[in-house]
């Protein structure tokens, strides 16, 4: 251990000398955290999963500075002790449309919140909210759980190009705003009582470490800043799929500078209400997160030129989630989910919008998929396709104003 320092205590003009322990010599950042609040400014909460196209408007405060984390917490009131099928609170949204001015940026959709909110987390952290976020850390299609009787909160955090940017609100002069649109029927069972939503708050948290100085930011959303972040280009498209055939995707909705694309097929499903299945009534949200395995993935140019090589699903799940992930999320039961990263550290270039590789798509590429049909005795069988494309986009501020979104990983700060 090496020797005290001395040190000055008390005013400056009846200050005293003293020792201070080696330990605890120098400056150590502090960072306390900042959490807002925000109500909806816009919409009625009683009427959420209820009737088509209804949504609840938040908009961001100018008090708030780099915006770091966002998080839905519902409030939910059900009227009995009657047992329901609750899934996973990503799918209790429709989706939500973030927007700068007059410019929708980015649109999520549950599925893609899904991946990231439960496929991004570590078991321990799974096991610290599967409770709030009604999600089985064991086997995410076993979604049978029971809302406690009267008043219980539930939440979802969720990523998104504003996070990813890191963007000082406070600089914005333009509203910031984020639309959370509602799935209707969510809960709506013949079998079941009422379930209704009192409230919903958008938990806003700020990046306040030593990077954040409130004048730097100020002056450089004036002056000219451009943020480097991720936006999701999503394609999902219902198929007639046939057995022991592949099938080639046509990606016209995939197009910029990608850090990697996700995969997943599943049924054609809609929240709420039942099915029947072999004579038997089954609640719909029990396959909300059900997906089916691939042998093979394989992307490739407009020629039919190979882009990537054939692709072995096992092995996407085994390991490239894990190298470019670091979870175990696809390897669960009836998780099946496959990542063709084009980036050296694809979870972190979703996280902080550093540029870390790409893939440059133009909206001619093909996904070439192989897979078994589930019910082996059928000759066709529907399935939902979905492709999300992880682009790198730079958000151009001058004066307060968003005057460009580009698609150059170039033009990321630090490159």
């Amino acid at each position: 251990m090496s020797a005290p320092a001395m040190a000055s205590i008390g005013p400056s003009a009846n200050s005293v000398r003293v020792f201070v322990p080696s330990h605890q010599q120098g400056s150590r950042p502090v960072v306390v955290p900042k959490i807002t609040y925000v109500p909806p400014q816009a919409g009625s909460a009683n009427g959420a999963w209820k009737t088509s196209g209804h949504f609840l408007d938040y908009e961001l405060p100018n008090s708030i500075g780099v915006l770091c984390k966002t998080t839905l917490r519902f409030n939910v009131l059900k009227s009995s002790s009657a047992s329901l099928i609750v899934p996973p609170t990503p799918f209790w949204i429709q989706q939500v449309e973030i927007s700068v001015g007059a410019n929708l940026i980015e649109t999520l959709y549950p599925n893609d919140i899904f991946n990231e909110t439960v496929g991004f987390k570590s078991k321990d952290e799974l096991d610290a909210t599967n409770e709030v976020l009604y999600c089985n850390p064991d086997n995410y299609v076993a979604v049978d759980s029971a809302l406690p009787t009267g008043s219980s909160y539930a939440y979802l955090p969720f990523n998104n190009c504003l996070t990813t940017a890191r963007i000082f609100v406070a600089g914005v002069s333009e509203t910031v705003k984020m639309r959370v649109y509602f799935p209707p029927n969510l809960f709506d069972y013949p079998d079941t009582t009422e379930v209704s939503l009192s409230d919903a708050t958008l938990i806003i948290e700020e990046d306040i470490g030593s990077h954040t100085d409130r004048s730097d930011n100020e002056t450089a959303m004036k002056a000219g800043i451009i943020y480097g972040t991720v936006v999701r280009q999503r394609q999902s498209s219902a198929i007639t799929k046939t057995k022991d055939s592949d099938y080639r995707l046509e990606l016209s909705g995939i197009n910029g500078a990608s850090a990697g694309l996700m995969v997943y097929v599943g049924p054609v499903i809609s929240p709420g209400g039942y099915k029947t299945v072999n004579s038997s009534p089954v609640a719909n949200n029990l396959s909300l997160t059900k997906r089916y395995p691939l042998d093979t993935l394989e992307l490739d140019d407009r020629t039919g030129n190979k882009r990537t090589e054939t692709l072995r699903g096992e092995s996407l799940i085994a390991f490239t989630w894990w190298s470019a992930v670091g979870t175990s999320f696809p390897a669960h039961p009836n998780a099946f989910t496959y990542l063709l990263p084009f980036s050296a550290n694809f979870r972190d270039a979703v996280e902080t919008g550093n540029y870390q590789g790409s893939l440059q798509t133009n909206g001619s590429d093909r996904l070439v998929i192989r897979g078994n049909l589930t019910d082996s005795g059928a000759a066709t069988e529907t399935w939902n396709i979905t492709i999300t494309n992880y682009c790198y986009m730079g958000l151009v501020f001058s004066n307060g104003k968003l005057i460009n979104v580009v698609k150059n990983p170039n033009s990321n700060p630090g490159r």
